[in-house]
Order: C-alpha cells, then structure tokens, then sequence
C-alpha cells in the first residue's frame, strides 16, 4: 500500500513546552520555544502480563501506562530550562555586559514541575508533523556538556516521563497535509486548544 500524505517527517523544528498543573488539569505561564532543539523523542511505556495455561501463554494484555521522553538541545536555553526546573531565570546589565542566571536547589522542597511539550516537524511533502503530551516531568535536571576534548558545541539532554492526565491523553499526533495550516501556540489557552 503506498503511504498517504504527512507520513514521512524529518527534522526536529520546533518545540515549545509550558507549566502544566496537574491538579487544575490546565497549563500555565508562558510558552517557551527551545532554542536550537535537536531531538524529541517519545517512547511509550505498558505493563504486558500475561496468562498462562497449559505451558502456554494464552492471552496478553498490553496497557500503556507512561512514556519515556528526552529532549536535547544545542547550548542551554535558560528560558526553557527555567520551565523544566520550575526555577526563575534572570538577567542583569546591558549589552555587551548581560548577565544570565538561572539558579538549581535540591532537595525535598524543591519539586520539579510538570509541563507539556509539543515537537514540530516537517514532513517531506511540504506538511508538518506535531507530537505532543500534556504532563510530563524530568527524571532530573538536563545535563550539560561542554566538551574540552575537541572542538565541538555543547548541548544539553534531559529525559523524563509522561504522567497520565486526568483525562488518559497520552499523546496527541496530528499531520497537517498543508504546512501553513499549524500555528504553533503561543499562550496557556492555544497550548491546550492542541489537545482538545
């Protein structure tokens, strides 16, 4: 059978996360594109028993239940970073002397949040691909690389998992046969109109 339309995504160009709070089932704050993402990638998660008779398994159940996600960038994005760690990011001075900080505690009264990610990418027929989940949450803060071995960019990585909402959404995927059709959202109410 051959493919239809928007089956065949490439690229990562785009992906834009806000605060998700779980106990209102509603996102929050501002959104936040990544900065030079690299990669997004979702790998859903079930518990698969089975039942067994006779020496043999005669029936399976297969639940999905979570998913695992990383998402890795180029640099560090202080403004997402902020997002992920639930933790302010500032900045001081004016050009050519700014100052950016954003500062990380540990510890049990410094939770980090949930938030919704949404990764937008091309497909090769002039569409555009969009996966997203509503309430995941790092496993810990993105890790950072700067590499003294050769000369080569750092990047951060993070990974962590989704946690079903109220709702059961998982994760959404829409194609969009014509690419001018998406608009990404840019506040809390069209972040949620996604997965409506």
């Amino acid at each position: 059978m051959a493919r239809q339309w928007g089956e065949n995504a490439f690229s990562l160009d785009n992906l834009v996360i806000c605060k998700w709070d779980i106990n209102a089932q509603e996102f929050t704050g501002d959104v936040v594109s990544l900065a030079d993402g690299m990669t997004f990638t979702v790998e859903p998660q079930a518990d698969s028993p089975t039942q067994r008779g006779y020496g043999k398994i005669k029936r399976k159940a297969t639940v999905l239940t979570s998913a695992n996600f990383t998402i890795s960038a180029g640099g560090i994005d202080h403004e997402a970073y902020a997002v992920m760690v639930g933790r302010a990011s500032s900045s001081s001075d004016s050009t050519p002397n700014r100052i950016r900080t954003t500062d990380v505690y540990g510890g049990p009264a410094y939770q980090l949040p949930y938030f919704g990610a949404i990764g937008i990418g091309y497909t090769d027929d002039g569409g555009r691909a969009i996966v997203g989940f509503k309430s995941g949450k790092l496993n810990t803060a993105p890790s950072y690389t700067l590499n003294g071995e050769e000369y080569d960019y750092n990047m951060s990585e993070a990974e962590g998992e989704i946690i079903l909402p109220d709702d059961d959404l998982l994760l959404r995927m829409v194609e969009y046969e014509t690419g001018a059709d998406w608009t990404a959202p840019t506040d809390a109410t069209t972040f949620l109109a996604f997965f409506s």
